[in-house]
């Protein structure tokens, strides 16, 4: 599993991976097995004391894309989360805005929000949205948050970005990037 993550995600987007390995006790990995082998994983954190959950990570070998293996993921990762009495999942993906419009990135980037929102997940209508450690200014586009509700009731957005900023950035509701945030998007 070290080797799927160090060569999916730039050296600026990931926690070194003893980090990732040691585990918190917020957060679950789940790994994706085919015939014995793992192919992708995906590291979610509880939000505090919230009923919501984030992706930190989430990546199939580069070599078994394309057959199916993500929706798998994403499948039992969504249903261990409702069995768990999850309210909502949350995760934020880079703008594809914020890259030249023939990059390699930025295809990425779209195929990556089209692969969520194929599977519920929707961005959010969330403006300035600016977490602390995405990489440096300047090297790495803005970020969207998306997210999915997971239950019967719907969380409200201003809580969302709120519990995410606190739970997955460490910045406090009255910190000026989440302040920012919030105010810019109306809420």
């Amino acid at each position: 599993m070290r080797h799927v993550y160090e060569s999916s995600f730039p050296l600026a987007l990931r926690a070194p991976w003893e980090e990732i390995a040691a585990g918190r006790p917020d957060e679950r990995l789940l790994v994706l097995l085919d015939a014995g082998e793992p192919v992708g994983f995906a590291l979610i954190r509880h939000l505090g004391d919230t009923a919501m959950s984030f992706i930190r990570y989430f990546v199939v070998d580069a070599q078994r894309r394309g057959g199916g293996h993500g929706s798998a993921l994403l499948s039992a990762l969504v249903s261990h989360l409702r069995d768990a009495g999850r309210s909502m999942l949350l995760l934020d993906v880079e703008d594809p805005d914020g890259r030249p419009d023939e990059s390699p990135e930025r295809r990425d980037d779209l195929r990556r929000i089209e692969f969520y929102r194929r599977h519920g997940v929707d961005l959010l209508a969330i403006r300035e949205y600016a977490p602390p450690d995405h990489g440096q200014e300047g090297e790495e586009p803005r970020l969207l948050l998306m997210g999915a509700s997971l239950g019967e009731s719907d969380v409200a957005l201003r809580e969302a970005v709120i519990a995410v900023y606190r739970h997955r950035y460490g910045l406090d509701a009255d910190h000026p990037v989440v302040r920012a945030t919030l105010r810019s998007s109306g809420l």
